[in-house]
């Protein structure tokens, strides 16, 4: 009769324990999903969306690129004109392309850098969103190489791969440098 007793605490125990196993645990997990079912989907789609920006080129693009807009345009107090895509004038797998036909690989992974950067745009009207982010004013630069060129103006090289109308107003060529100080071409620090 002990024997019972002693099981049946240890049953109990066990049921209230928080490690359950086999149908009590299942019944447990079905019942928080139940309660909890947005909260779940959520943590789902996050877990998802981190996976696919791992691996998904196209996709961690196109989020790097809406991420900076939104930025800049916060910073302007402004609001975006279009999608982020159609701003660009490319889908994401051009810019990629596009970004991956420019890159050094001597270098691991890239930046995505603006050529004529943000600061040089009035982003207030749609005309000059579209120029701050036209395919033809991105470029991949290592992270030392985009942390050293900043918010200056482009050297001449870099401002040739820019479409003409896609310049920022006022922006002449006499104005660009033709190399930036410690760079050892006009293209690359290194």
């Amino acid at each position: 009769m002990l024997k019972e007793m002693e099981r049946c605490q240890l049953s109990e125990s066990v049921q209230n324990s928080k490690w359950l196993y086999g149908k009590q645990r299942i019944d447990k997990t079905t019942q928080y999903r139940q309660k909890n079912r947005e909260r779940w989907y959520e943590k789902q789609q996050v877990k998802h969306e981190k996976e696919r920006r791992a691996t998904d080129k196209n996709d961690s693009t196109a989020i790097l690129l809406r991420q900076r807009m939104t930025s800049a345009l916060a910073r302007a107090k402004e609001t975006k004109a279009d999608t982020t895509l159609k701003l660009v004038g490319a889908v994401p797998g051009d810019v990629v392309a596009r970004l991956e036909a420019h890159w050094d690989k001597r270098a691991s992974s890239y930046d995505i850098d603006h050529i004529f950067s943000f600061s040089l745009y009035n982003l207030d009207s749609e005309q000059e969103q579209r120029k701050a982010m036209n395919i033809t004013n991105l470029q991949p630069l290592s992270r030392q190489e985009n942390g050293s060129k900043l918010d200056t103006l482009p050297t001449k090289a870099m401002a040739a791969k820019v479409e003409r109308w896609a310049w920022p107003p006022g922006i002449t060529d006499d104005m660009l440098p033709e190399i930036y100080d410690g760079w050892a071409t006009p293209l690359r620090m290194f």
